[in-house]
C-alpha cells in the first residue's frame, strides 16, 4: 500500500490481521506530485530540506511559511487527536475547533485526550 500507516488505523490493520496476508506499508519518495498546466510540477518529498527547495522554486519567501504552517498544522493535529474508532466530536467542540482554526481562540493547552473525551 503506498501510504503509510496512519493512512490506515492501526486497530483495522490488527484486527483484520492484514500483515498474514502480506499487507505491506510503502513511504513512496516524493510523497506528492502536483502538475501545472504549463508542464512545471510541485513535488513534496519526505525529507522537509527537499520539499524546501522545491518550494523555493515556485517561491522563496513560501520556504518558512511553509515550515512554520507545517508544523502549527502537526501540532493542532495532536491537540484534536480524531479517531474513526470514537464518537465525533460534539457539535460544541466542532465550534471551538473552528474558532482555533480562525484564530479567535488559542490552541488548548490541555491534553488532547481530556479535551475530546478520547482515550488513546
Amino acid at each position: 500500500m503506498p501510504n503509510s500507516p496512519g493512512s490506515l488505523e492501526p486497530k483495522v490493520v490488527s484486527d483484520l490481521e492484514l500483515n498474514k496476508f502480506g499487507l505491506e506499508f510503502r513511504s513512496p519518495d516524493p510523497s506528492l506530485v502536483v502538475p501545472f498546466p504549463a508542464g512545471r510540477a510541485m513535488v513534496a518529498w519526505r525529507d522537509p530540506q527537499q520539499t524546501a527547495e522545491e518550494i523555493r522554486k515556485f517561491s522563496v519567501k513560501d520556504v518558512t511559511a511553509y515550515a512554520s504552517f507545517f508544523e502549527y498544522l502537526n501540532d493542532f493535529a495532536r491537540k484534536i487527536a480524531v479517531s474513526l474508532f470514537k464518537p465525533p466530536p460534539t457539535i460544541m467542540l466542532a465550534e471551538k475547533i473552528a474558532d482555533m482554526v480562525r484564530g479567535r481562540s488559542p490552541l488548548p493547552s490541555e491534553n488532547p485526550v481530556t479535551l475530546i473525551g478520547y482515550d488513546q
